[in-house]
């Protein structure tokens, strides 16, 4: 199986999970560098992205809703309504002001 991008093969991958997590967001991050909305390539990636990595009933539903979370913050940040302010799951972090 040939990698998505010759990064892939750089990084030591410790389970499927995180196997599947990197293959799924860089197939966003394409199909989105390609002028479609991260809501209409969701499904379709996920479906892929299963095919060449297949998990387990038990790691879908735990990586599942960790995605749905991760394109959600993506979208909010690429239509300016997140800032670097906010921290994950968009809850706002404190940050230091140099004076």
């Amino acid at each position: 199986m040939k990698p998505l991008s010759p990064a892939v093969g750089f990084f030591a991958v410790t389970d499927k999970k995180e196997l599947f997590r990197e293959r799924f967001r860089c197939a966003m991050a394409q199909c989105v560098r390609h002028g479609f909305g991260i809501e209409e390539c969701f499904g379709v990636i996920w479906e892929e992205t299963q095919e060449k990595v297949e998990l387990s009933f038990r790691d879908q539903n735990d990586v599942y809703p960790e995605l749905i979370n991760w394109a959600k913050r993506w979208m909010m940040q690429r239509e300016g309504r997140f800032s670097d302010r906010h921290g994950r799951g968009g809850h706002v972090v404190a940050t230091m002001r140099h004076g």
